[in-house]
């Protein structure tokens, strides 16, 4: 993991919550507002990647929150871009990113089942469903919190 001195996290206060990052800038940090997707007024930063890739959610306009990734400009600022989500279903949350920019969240299937997730990047800033994960047996939902480097989600059932 590389060594990074950007915090990432959300904005607070009486105004809708916004995704943020502060960025070292000699003996202080900028804060910087990463943005929602179109027409979207709240968002949320969970995780930063090893390339500066950010996870979170972003509401979509209509009030639902929806996992998305804000990756770098080169020459700074963030885009934001929603990752898929299964068929029929929704995806509210990834929670984290790894070395590989791999990711992992929470979504809703298609039957209404709530499950954990992973996304694999499959191309510069292409991604695709890879798993979903199942819950313990007995269980009827399963969430993901942590991703490590070998592809196993933490989280629970």
């Amino acid at each position: 993991m590389r060594w990074t001195s950007e915090i990432i996290g959300v904005t607070g206060g009486s105004a809708p919550q916004r995704a943020a990052v502060w960025k070292p800038n000699l003996d202080y940090y900028t804060l910087m507002l990463l943005g929602e997707l179109p027409g979207g007024t709240s968002s949320r930063a969970y995780d930063i990647g090893y390339f500066g890739g950010i996870v979170g959610s972003s509401d979509d306009g209509s009030g639902t929150h929806v996992a998305v990734i804000w990756k770098p400009y080169v020459f700074g600022g963030y885009t934001v871009t929603p990752l898929p989500v299964p068929d029929g279903g929704s995806c509210s949350a990834a929670t984290a990113i790894n070395t590989y920019g791999d990711i992992a969240g929470n979504c809703i299937l298609g039957n209404g089942a709530e499950r954990g997730v992973v996304w694999r990047k499959v191309g510069g800033a292409s991604y695709e469903l890879m798993h979903e994960l199942a819950p313990l047996p007995g269980h009827t939902r399963s969430v993901a919190y942590a991703l490590d480097n070998d592809g196993q989600a933490g989280g629970g059932s």
